[in-house]
């Protein structure tokens, strides 16, 4: 019998654990945005002539802004191994942390300043220096820019934990990018594109916002409350009902009633944190929803057609992890309530 208990308890603090900590990793991307477009548009000269205009509001207000543009199959090599390797190059204009996202495995990125640092994945380290610690070592990239062959050597700064080979660098002054990421925290997605007017080119083709995504994980990761909840409503009911004494019995109702109420305001809060730019002025402003759905069904279904980059990854499959592990949880919380709840198996 207690082997029935246990087991379901145990993968429920697993599950409950495992969505948490998919819940915290997707915290690290909060008040990040991203702005695709199909043409080369930015340089390294817009970005700093932004932040030299740039009021003090909108310094406040946007922490970083990195351009970039990436490439695919640029060569790889490593000289005195005789070692090379296919891989995807990302050419950077400011922070390279809103790029890479979370997944700096070993060393540190390369500064704007650093013309000469890259940071790699593990895969490419792996294949080139044939181990993941290949701090300090030199690497070589050739490719192709119009009938010409470039060549530059590079030292790694850092290694990134991803499997796909990967490179990433400070792009050179005349490069052109079509990419934009911006750090915004607590700012809705509608003051960030208002602080932006005028650096980048008028609508997006498509758009990511991590700010929605955090709070699609939070509603998630809140679930399982949701089906404690009623669990502990009930077990509450057949306590009050076993008190013989009239006066305590009656003011235990009371108790359990304004538990109740502020048990389900509690978790509503816990539950709902979206921006502002998701609350309408009146609540019976219906056309407002029906705008809302469909500008949020749209920048899903865009991103749906499109590549994905690596923050983007990162920030996806953190949700994935904690939509997942969330319905799991839930999964387990309703088994061990069989077992261990007696008015369950009256049910």
């Amino acid at each position: 019998m207690w082997i029935k208990r246990t087991i379901p308890f145990i993968f429920l603090i697993f599950f409950s654990g495992s969505a948490l900590y998919f819940y915290m990793n997707l915290k690290l991307s909060a008040g990040q945005s991203g702005f695709y477009y199909d043409e080369e548009w930015g340089k390294r000269q817009q970005l700093e002539s932004f932040w030299e205009k740039a009021e003090e509001d909108t310094k406040k207000k946007i922490q970083e802004i990195a351009l970039y543009r990436m490439e695919k199959n640029v060569q790889f090599y490593n000289p005195d191994l005789n070692r090379s390797v296919e891989g995807d190059l990302t050419e950077i204009a400011g922070g390279m942390q809103l790029i890479i996202g979370n997944t700096l495995y070993n060393g540190n990125i390369v500064s704007a300043e650093d013309s000469k640092g890259c940071v790699i994945s593990r895969e490419m380290a792996y294949r080139l220096f044939g181990t993941v610690h290949a701090l300090g070592e030199t690497l070589c990239m050739t490719r192709t820019i119009g009938e010409k062959q470039e060549r530059a050597v590079y030292i790694v700064r850092g290694i990134l934990n991803t499997k796909d080979s990967v490179c990433m660098i400070q792009g050179e002054k005349e490069q052109m990018y079509p990419y934009v990421r911006v750090s915004a925290k607590n700012i809705p997605l509608s003051v960030v594109k208002q602080k932006l007017a005028g650096f980048y080119p008028g609508e997006t083709k498509w758009y990511w916002e991590s700010d929605f995504y955090i709070s699609i994980g939070r509603l998630f990761l809140c679930l399982p409350l949701w089906m404690l909840f009623p669990m502990a409503v009930a077990f509450g009911k057949k306590y009050v009902t076993k008190i013989e004494h009239p006066l305590r019995k009656e003011v235990m109702k009371v108790v359990l009633m304004v538990t109740i109420a502020f048990g389900v305001y509690g978790i509503l809060v816990i539950s709902l944190n979206f921006s502002e730019d998701y609350i309408p002025t009146a609540w019976s402003d219906f056309e407002f929803f029906t705008e809302l759905f469909r500008q949020k069904t749209d920048m899903i279904l865009q991103i749906l057609r499109n590549p994905w980059h690596l923050a983007d990854m990162h920030m996806m499959g953190n949700l994935m992890g904690v939509i997942v592990c969330s319905c799991l949880t839930m999964a387990m919380l309703g088994i061990w309530g069989k077992e261990i709840l007696p008015f369950q198996k009256r049910v």
